[in-house]
């Protein structure tokens, strides 16, 4: 997790997680928009990543909210909750972007 006390000065946090700390941040001087995360990751990237964690022995937790209970009791399947809402994300930042180039003083919109 990303420590908030670490970060520049003219870095501001748009948004947050008690779990996963900052997600969204920006900074006007740069004109830079920073996400962190990895919602574009298909259903089972982070169950390889944490398995090849796991044999590494390395120190790591099992992802929280993401194995679906019995899931290795009964196999049961990871259940992809993310794509859409990454998607839309992603679609509204673009759309954004462009209504931006066309319909709007630069002055008035920051990302």
């Amino acid at each position: 997790m990303i420590d908030v006390d670490d970060l520049p000065a003219d870095l501001q946090v748009l948004l947050t997680n008690d779990q996963a700390g900052p997600l969204l941040l920006h900074s006007a001087e740069r004109k830079q928009t920073y996400l962190t995360g990895h919602s574009e990751y298909q259903t089972k990237t982070l169950d390889a990543e944490y398995r090849r964690d796991l044999a590494k022995h390395l120190a790591i937790h099992e992802p929280a909210n993401y194995y679906p209970e019995g899931y290795y009791d009964r196999g049961e399947e990871i259940e992809n909750t993310w794509t859409a809402s990454s998607r839309q994300l992603y679609q509204n930042w673009l759309n954004l972007i462009v209504n931006k180039e066309k319909n709007y003083d630069r002055q008035e919109i920051t990302l």
